[in-house]
């Protein structure tokens, strides 16, 4: 079975981030603010990673 994948938007604390990443999906946080905690984070427009089609 596939891994599900999130991409949470908006979110520079990670804390919603990490909450998927326990219950088992890939997620990544994405923010222009820098991430707070370690962990997968894009810093930029969500706006521009929306048409990637995926997350990689």
């Amino acid at each position: 079975m596939r891994q599900p994948t999130a991409l949470v938007a908006c979110e520079f604390s990670g804390r919603v981030r990490d909450a998927l990443t326990r219950a088992g999906f890939y997620a990544v946080s994405c923010d222009l603010l820098p991430s707070e905690t370690d962990g997968e984070h894009i810093q930029g427009d969500v706006l521009e990673v929306l048409d990637w089609g995926g997350i990689s």
